[in-house]
């Protein structure tokens, strides 16, 4: 078996495993999301007799724990996970972060007032508490204001009308995730939605592009380029790895040593092109499933991303090579050609692992690493019977000449073609790592904003508390001077 047969198989390995993790993530994501729609319709099949408010409320805490889910895979969070109560008491949503749990009650009043007002029940102490979020600000400001006006008199409501200034919010946020901010329009939307018929989770910016953000591209791909660093530094070990073994029992430790040392070697470089390829596979593959590179994108298939991917890059690694003069244009044709027999026979090679071998990504890799060592043996064998009838029948020239063009002609086209996907996925990554980056700064912002404004009221507020002990100090000094007369 040649070295570059090896080389071709190796890559398409690594490549696939990096295809294959980027489309278990974009599934999961896209589970979450429909597991969010099942949970939404439910909700509206089993109350849609109520009144719109009703239906309003309970639909708004539905969403609020689907989209919190969505989010939590989205971002990958092990053990971050909401749930719906729905048994019309205190806790209306539970939300678990590792070993703690978390109740929130949900409040969506048509007014700031009301939402303030209802979410200030005493039994609702101690709760995360969800409303509009559209009207978050001003049922903050209400809270406090009734909360300042009976201090004196009533100072265990205004202290539950403090906790509902100082705790509710527009969404879930726990355990580094967060549900979606519903306002009180949407709210009756959904509302209006499940009464009438479906709720479409679309229709209300629930998708998978909308959901995953460039950080969880970047994120899932550098994982993926872990695992496929992994594989490919042992693939390109294990040869060697043996043939040490192979001679120290032999008895020849100095021919051992060496090849250990080679093993190290090409471990390493194995490891650094794996990762590479792994990496960029999950990224074109999560681009792929989330509509990034168009809508027939969407069905690209792990096996078509993984040697679509593993051509390409070898592709243009070989063109630069071209450009500098280090191969000829027959090389190049010839190594590229060469990568799309073992791209192609690998695909396929993973399609029939899986069958046979139904252990999940196990029976896919053995596949696609048996599929391309014999497409690329194939291939080499094909080439090497050409040039034997060459030789034979003397028509060199024109078959070699024939060969070329048609090689060197397929080999360009696909490299092209690979070449502005790869391309347009990462202008559309980098495009989205700025918009991230911008958006972070503004929401930087508005949090140093919040803050402020935050500190600005709680100084307001002692400064009223400091009014009102002073007035409570002067009527308790009349009514002993009152008493002493």
């Amino acid at each position: 078996m040649s070295d570059d047969a090896v080389r071709r198989a190796r890559a398409q390995v690594a490549t696939q495993q990096g295809s294959m993790d980027g489309a278990n993530y974009a599934d999961s994501v896209q589970q979450s999301i429909d597991a969010c729609s099942r949970l939404l319709n439910e909700v509206a099949g089993r109350y849609r007799d109520n009144t719109l408010p009703s239906l309003k409320g309970f639909l708004a805490e539905a969403f609020h724990v689907g989209t919190f889910n969505v989010d939590a895979t989205r971002q990958g969070l092990e053990g971050v996970h909401a749930s719906l109560i729905g048994d019309n008491g205190a806790i209306d949503l539970v939300v678990q972060t590792g070993s703690d749990s978390s109740p929130y009650q949900v409040k969506y009043w048509k007014s700031a007032a009301d939402t303030a007002k209802e979410a200030s029940h005493p039994q609702y102490d101690g709760m995360g508490k969800i409303g509009p979020s559209d009207q978050i600000a001003d049922a903050r400001e209400e809270a406090l204001r009734r909360a300042t006006r009976i201090e004196g008199h009533r100072p265990e409501q205004a202290a539950h009308l403090r906790h509902t200034a100082e705790h509710i919010s527009g969404r879930i946020d726990a355990g580094g995730a967060h549900s979606r901010a519903l306002s009180h329009e949407e709210s009756m939307r959904l509302a209006r939605e499940g009464r009438h018929g479906t709720v479409d989770v679309r229709d209300h910016g629930v998708t998978i592009d909308k959901m995953v953000e460039p950080l969880d591209v970047a994120r899932e791909a550098a994982a993926a380029g872990v695992s496929a660093m992994a594989l490919s530094a042992a693939l390109a070990a294990a040869p060697h790895i043996i043939d040490s073994l192979r001679k120290a029992y032999n008895g020849d430790p100095a021919r051992a040593r060496a090849a250990l040392e080679t093993a190290a070697r090409e471990g390493v470089q194995g490891a650094g092109a794996g990762f590479i390829r792994g990496a960029v596979a999950a990224g074109v593959q999560i681009a792929c499933r989330t509509g990034a590179l168009g809508e027939a994108a969407r069905a690209a298939t792990p096996g078509i991303v993984g040697a679509s991917t593993a051509v390409v890059l070898r592709a243009l690694v070989d063109a630069y090579k071209l450009s500098q003069g280090q191969i000829t244009a027959v090389q190049f044709a010839d190594r590229t050609a060469g990568g799309c027999a073992a791209g192609m026979a690998g695909m396929y090679g993973a399609a029939a692992g899986q069958v046979l071998i139904p252990i999940p990504v196990v029976g896919a890799l053995v596949g696609s690493f048996v599929g391309s060592t014999l497409g690329s043996l194939g291939y080499d064998g094909i080439k090497q019977g050409i040039r034997r009838a060459e030789n034979r029948e003397g028509w060199e020239a024109q078959v070699t000449l024939a060969t070329q063009i048609a090689a060197l002609g397929n080999a360009l086209q696909v490299t092209t073609e690979g070449a502005i996907v790869l391309i347009t996925a990462q202008d559309h990554l980098a495009r989205s790592l700025v918009a991230s980056a911008q958006e972070w700064q503004g929401r930087s912002a508005q949090m140093r904003s919040a803050l402020a404004e935050v500190e600005a009221r709680h100084n307001k507020f002692d400064d009223r508390q400091l009014e009102i002990n002073r007035r409570l100090a002067a009527l308790q000094a009349r009514s002993r001077l009152t008493r002493s007369e």
